[in-house]
């Protein structure tokens, strides 16, 4: 029990410290982010809809 236990907080740590550095501080990262995010989403629709 106490492995898992240790094995989730080493898990939320690896992740906490890669968010971390993803937050910058400029608002144009954020903003690339966000349209590389929406351009995703619309090519995985346009690609599920002509399937």
């Amino acid at each position: 029990m106490d492995g898992s236990v240790n094995a989730l907080a080493a898990l939320v740590s690896r992740t906490s410290n890669r968010l971390r550095r993803m937050q910058t501080g400029f608002a144009r990262n954020y903003a690339l982010s966000m349209l590389a995010g929406a351009v995703l989403v619309a090519a995985v629709l346009l690609a599920v809809n002509l399937w």
